[in-house]
């Protein structure tokens, strides 16, 4: 009565229908189980007008399912109660070797019954089950039966009769091919035998159930696929009469081949619960998709196979469509993200230029006021290129082109470097920037350490960028494995704005920030996020976030990476654990004074004028190596040529010391004209010329093509000042020493 009160008042508050399973005490003392199902219809004021339910009579299903559960727990009080007695028996000599629960499940302990041999065994067999079991062990010694198995009764020491499931094989074989040893078990399955009556109760359930439920149903013999019984749902489902469907071979409403139905009927034959999708046929030759959950049953006796059966056409259908706008479109994010790859490959090569002059003018002497413009454009042309360099990623993530590149890594050398990166935008804001690693971190670890810089300055930005005051901290710290593989934590942590739960489904969407009103006060793309949480992803990690608004936020993650051996993997040797960066260790200057010339020179006493063969296609890209290269190295002579032919040309007239190569190039490209320049070389035993690539490329695809075809290195597309002067430095300076 509670349940049913609380039910309906609790209906009423919330304006929601319910359902409930209840008893009901008739007035002659008998009880019935209720389904009771109630909707209550309301004014527009909230009011209730009306109440309507249904009450339906479950109780012979729930006395079914009382049966059930009583017949089940008495089964399996009996399974876990049974002991197995072993035997051994010498063929030849009848010797026999029994256990005490051999003796035990006759009454008697094994004392009792010694001496022992076969003739213990015989004495207390029943004559007309022994003469059955000779039979067998008969043809178990003639080869025609691998293993022997019986069922027998035995005399119990009371006098009655117990039923024995006797296992065994022969265990050796004598010379001449007779049974010497065999050995097995007795386990006593009398309770087994006297449970038949109950289960010819259970079945008599089975065959209601079976006959009334609204599910298709059908028995199936599994050795033959015949229809044995059907119910009247697959009666109206298939269009056929019980009686039609029970002459009827499962081939003829299932119209898959033959051999395939013997096939799914020998699986559901072994297994206990099965589930196929079929086709089958109807009487009026339409086909249908049907779920077929399948498992064998005991019925008078004989095992068959129980078949319940669902029509999934619609369903099918719609996961189809679904499947196929799925199909679509990936095909279209496919295409966007190359014409996105294709448009920040030609956006790079103009950015090179623009980033490139204005370096080289802010190494001039300029006013304050070209100075801040020349700034400015610098910063808004690096702006503009991160911007490039996300879209760029994104794109490469989403076209399945973005590769990691596992190598040995300094992990304390990245952690510094991605704080490094963001110091100054710490600075700006006075915010106090903490590097926090645990001190058992190895110090050397295999991965992509140019992915994992990625994400960390990522992080570090997207705090510092949300965060007006406090710390921003980086911790990183180690879990030791058993597997090669150890586990390394890495988190970023700041006392900024933080995030709401509701801002926090959409915050690793692309190209979404938290709300319009963080876009238009903190600026970005909303990429960055998403980049980093799909590098981690592909890198086997996953980023997660913890945030409390007003108080900040955590994202963490954890990647696992093998610790490389041999070096000093642990924290002694690195002279930092905990510290907060807020000096300063940049020199002030000037603002209007150029930065003081890094210009690389020749060690040797004679001062070699190198010569650099420039191989560029876009006159002004050209233009600013040239410019870069001059400034950087004096003296200096500089060869230039448009395309690949060009340089072979130039290289049968002169022989350049280093050749800068674009890699897309008319005529011939770069790669084309690296190949035949080493194959020269090998062919005339020539000293080899180091050729590094310029490209616009920044997939790991395009660099490896480039080193495949014979190249040293490459640089990407804008060039770094510092890189090209490492290049110049490494293939230049260091062979005059």
């Amino acid at each position: 009565k509670g349940l049913v009160n609380t039910s309906y008042t609790d209906s009423l508050t919330t304006q929601k229908p319910y359902a409930i399973i209840h008893r009901l005490l008739l007035h002659d003392g008998r009880i019935k189980y209720i389904h009771e199902q109630c909707r209550t219809e309301f004014s527009r004021d909230g009011k209730p007008l009306r109440s309507v339910g249904t009450v339906q009579d479950i109780t012979e299903t729930k006395e079914a399912e009382k049966a059930l559960l009583r017949e089940r727990e008495r089964l399996d009080s009996i399974i876990k109660g049974t002991n197995v007695g072993t035997w051994e028996w010498n063929v030849q000599t009848g010797e026999t070797v029994f256990n005490e629960r051999w003796a035990e499940l006759i009454g008697y302990t094994l004392d009792e019954l010694e001496p022992v041999s076969i003739e213990t065994w015989t004495r207390h067999s029943h004559p007309e089950d022994l003469k059955e079991s000779n039979k067998i062990l008969q043809r178990v010694f003639n080869g025609e039966l691998e293993h022997y198995e019986c069922e027998c009764r035995m005399r119990h020491r009371d006098g009655h009769w117990i039923w024995i499931l006797d296992r065994g094989s022969v265990s050796s074989w004598t010379a001449d091919g007779k049974p010497l040893y065999m050995s097995g078990t007795h386990q006593d399955i009398t309770e087994n035998k006297l449970a038949n009556a109950a289960l010819r109760e259970s079945e008599e359930r089975f065959r209601h159930l079976f006959e009334k439920h609204n599910a298709v149903m059908l028995l199936i013999e599994p050795e033959t696929g015949q229809i044995i019984d059907a119910n009247e749902s697959a009666e109206r489902f298939y269009g056929y009469s019980i009686q039609t469907l029970k002459k009827m071979h499962i081939s003829e409403i299932n119209t898959i081949s033959p051999e395939e139905i013997n096939i799914k009927l020998k699986h559901a034959n072994k297994q206990n619960f099965n589930f196929f999708i079929f086709p089958h046929r109807l009487s009026s030759g339409e086909v249908r998709t049907v779920e077929v959950h399948s498992s064998p049953v005991v019925v008078k006796g004989k095992f068959l196979l129980f078949s319940i059966i669902h029509d999934i056409t619609e369903r099918t259908k719609a996961e189809e469509e679904l499947k196929k706008a799925k199909r679509d479109a990936e095909a279209a994010s496919r295409v966007k993200s190359e014409f996105l790859a294709n448009m920040s490959h030609e956006i790079r090569t103009p950015m090179n230029a623009v980033l490139g002059f204005t370096e080289l003018l802010l190494e001039t002497k300029l006013n304050a006021v070209q100075r801040q413009h020349l700034e400015t454009i610098h910063s808004s042309g690096e702006t503009l290129l991160r911007i490039i360099n996300d879209i760029l990623d994104f794109s490469k993530i989403e076209a399945g082109k973005l590769d990691l590149e596992l190598i040995n890594t300094d992990l304390f050398e990245l952690a510094w470097q991605s704080i490094d990166i963001i110091k100054y935008s710490a600075d700006k804001k006075d915010l106090n920037l903490i590097l926090n690693i645990d001190p058992q971190t190895p110090r050397f670890l295999v991965t992509d350490p140019t992915r994992l810089l990625q994400i960390l300055t990522n992080l570090l930005s997207n705090a510092i960028k949300f965060t007006e005051r406090g710390n921003v901290t980086l911790k990183i710290s180690y879990t030791p494995s058993h597997d090669p593989k150890g586990e390394f934590h890495f988190s970023v942590q700041d006392t900024g704005i933080g995030i709401s739960k509701e801002q926090q489904v959409k915050l690793f969407q692309a190209f979404t920030q938290a709300d319009s009103s963080t876009t238009r006060k903190f600026g970005g793309t909303g990429l960055g996020l998403l980049i980093s949480a799909q590098l981690v992803q592909k890198m086997g990690g996953e980023l997660k976030l913890d945030s409390v608004i007003g108080e900040g936020s955590n994202f963490f993650f954890s990647l696992k990476a093998k610790c490389i051996k041999g070096k000093n993997t642990k924290q002694s040797n690195f002279s930092l654990t905990t510290k907060t960066l807020t000096e300063n260790p940049h020199p002030v200057l000037d603002k209007n004074e150029p930065p003081p010339e890094k210009t690389v020179k020749s060690k040797s006493r004679n001062q070699k004028t190198f010569v650099v063969l420039i191989a560029e296609d876009n006159p002004i890209n050209l233009l600013l190596v040239k410019a870069m290269i001059s400034k950087a190295l004096n003296p200096i002579e500089i060869l230039e040529a448009k395309n690949g032919q060009e340089v072979l040309e130039i290289m049968r007239r002169k022989k350049p010391d280093l050749i800068i190569m674009d890699v897309q190039m008319p005529e011939m490209d770069g790669n084309e004209a690296t190949r035949r320049i080493r194959q020269n070389e090998f062919d005339k035993n020539l000293p080899h010329i180091p050729i590094v690539a310029l490209t616009a490329g920044a997939l790991l695809e395009e660099r490896q093509k480039s080193l495949e075809s014979g190249m040293d290195a490459f640089l990407t597309k804008p060039i770094q000042r510092e890189q090209l002067k490492e290049m110049l430095e490494k293939y230049l300076i260091s062979q005059c020493t």
